[in-house]
């Protein structure tokens, strides 16, 4: 539907009226696109297949009249919301009036009225639609702008109980590394510690044969830090992924 076009559904079941209005409307009014029904049947069969804004509907027709079919209109989800404007031969009774709105008229317009004033409130009536689509369209626009927004703070949400999940189990991987460092390094770094110490200090003292014998231990000791480092970086390496 372009910006600011309107279609009427006129329900009368007589022709000519229907042929008189429509072409007033047409001639009073812009982008306006009329459709007719004769009948509340042919009515209800536009409805279920056209976009219609707003319904000028005859209160005495054969079968369904204009009470009947205000119901039906109002009984559809799909066109419960259309404006239904009630058109009588004469000057309607307060018990009329009464039925109307309670089945959802907005309003009645006589027959007799002369063509200047039926046309000004038409155009009363579509200024108003317009009025209303256009708030319609903001307010969809921001029902999207919040859905979007919403669905951004779930993704950050989301991201943050990620990251914080990572950030604990790499925590917990830091606490498991050097729980196992302070651990199984203590002793071998102790025990090659004391053996450089004691190297360092007394190897004049040594006879050759003593002094193979520290040199052995402590290239074992050596061998046997290295090989844990190793083992070490390899198990850190598994548990951070790089």
């Amino acid at each position: 539907m372009k910006k600011n076009e309107y279609h009427i559904l006129v329900v009368d079941d007589s022709p000519t009226f229907t042929r008189i209005i429509g072409d007033l409307i047409l001639n009073n009014t812009n982008n306006t696109n009329i459709r007719i029904a004769n009948s509340g049947m042919e009515a209800i069969r536009i409805l279920g297949n056209n976009q219609i804004d707003l319904i000028l509907l005859d209160v005495f027709m054969p079968i369904y009249d204009g009470l009947e079919m205000a119901k039906i209109i109002r009984n559809n989800p799909k066109t419960s919301k259309i404006p239904i404007i009630f058109i009588t031969g004469s000057d309607p009774e307060q018990e009329f009036k009464e039925k109307a709105l309670e089945v959802g008229g907005i309003d009645y317009i006589n027959k007799s009225l002369i063509e200047t004033e039926l046309a000004r409130l038409i155009n009363l009536y579509l200024r108003f639609i317009n009025w209303e689509k256009n708030i319609n369209v903001k307010l969809q626009d921001k029902i999207t702008e919040l859905n979007q927004e919403i669905e951004k703070r779930i993704k950050i949400e989301k991201a943050l109980v990620k990251a914080t999940k990572e950030l604990a189990e790499a925590n917990n991987t830091k606490d498991k590394f050097f729980s196992i460092i302070a651990h199984d390094l203590k002793n071998p770094l102790s025990a090659f510690k004391n053996l450089a110490e004691v190297l360092s200090s007394d190897y004049k003292e040594m006879d050759e044969e003593e002094l193979e014998q520290y040199l052995s231990l402590l290239n074992d000791s050596s061998s046997n830090l290295y090989s844990l480092l190793e083992n070490l970086l390899v198990w850190a390496r598994t548990q951070t992924g790089i």
